[in-house]
């Protein structure tokens, strides 16, 4: 169990869309030809709401967010009304593509034109010109986590940095959806799996009062989780949304059937030699046991019949 502890150390944490497809299925197929056509699923939205609507100054604002935001490292491809062009024809008839934007001469014509314009950057100005989104195409395999959170802090400096009165934004997208998830899981871990561990030696000592009792769950728990991680971080399974949940399910499995088996124990009449009672507890409890891990393993392979 110790060794597969220290192996634990090297557990990865992966959790980007890719993790939710099983690697040979043919939604992950699907998957891999989506991102080879269309290319990097991964954003970071901006959505902006503008207390006057679009006028010639804010028109500048997102110019220049967007210009500041292209240069930061893993950006692929920035999208905003800044981004906007429409073909219009010169004096003599020859198409050229300008900025939609609006400028001192033309803010009411831009206006009035882009809801009128069929392309699909046309959802990026709604709710009667006063709201916008900034859209952030990001790399879709990040070097590490630390590159993850570091693209995401630099995008909030570059809003501090620009930040007006008359404007709001909120953050979102898969790259900041992902980020929280991380954190909440790295909560729970932190803080959920404690707190239940220390519930359970409450409730344990209230049952029992033997702290053998305690010691005997506490072990096979530990040693549970600990050969689990083990085999996923040998195995090259990583953290993430569906996989994070293996360890309240151990530990809830592992101190359930140490309850059963060590309950039993202190049942059987002490005056009989250590071996004749745990001969005795084997062989009263390994059907119960058996029987309820073999319950939890069918509830386990039940799923299998869900898309999900």
């Amino acid at each position: 169990c110790m060794a597969m502890g220290w192996q634990s150390r090297a557990l990865a944490v992966d959790p980007s869309n890719r993790a939710f497809f099983v690697q040979r299925s043919e939604s992950f197929a699907t998957y891999r030809t989506f991102l080879k056509r269309f290319g990097s699923d991964e954003t970071i939205v901006i959505g902006v709401r503008m207390t006057e609507g679009l006028t010639p100054e804010l028109g500048a604002w997102v110019q220049n967010v967007t210009k500041a935001l292209r240069v930061l490292p893993h950006v692929e491809e920035v999208r905003s009304l800044a981004t906007v062009t429409r073909l219009q024809r010169t004096l003599f008839g020859r198409l050229v593509e300008r900025p939609l934007l609006p400028d001192a001469q033309n803010g009411t014509r831009t206006r009035r034109a882009l809801p009128r314009d069929p392309s699909p950057e046309e959802p990026l100005l709604l709710s009667g010109g006063r709201t916008t989104a900034i859209i952030l195409r990001v790399a879709q395999e990040l070097p590490d986590l630390d590159a993850q959170r570091a693209l995401i802090a630099g995008v909030q400096r570059v809003l501090a940095a620009h930040q007006r009165a008359d404007i709001t934004y909120l953050v979102t997208g898969t790259v900041i959806e992902q980020d929280t998830l991380l954190r909440r899981m790295s909560q729970d871990r932190q803080r959920f799996i404690p707190l239940t561990v220390g519930v359970v030696i409450v409730l344990l000592l209230l049952l029992h009062a033997e702290w053998l009792s305690v010691v005997y769950a506490l072990a096979v728990m530990g040693g549970s989780l600990a050969i689990t991680q083990g085999v996923m971080a040998w195995r090259h399974i990583p953290l993430n949304v569906v996989t994070g949940l293996l360890a309240p399910i151990i530990l809830i499995i592992a101190v359930s059937l140490t309850v059963e088996i060590s309950a039993s124990f202190l049942h059987v009449p002490k005056d009989a030699s250590t071996g004749a009672r745990l001969a005795t507890v084997y062989r009263t409890m390994f059907m119960p046991c058996l029987l309820a891990s073999v319950t939890t393993l069918i509830g386990f392979l039940a799923l299998l019949v869900s898309q999900v």
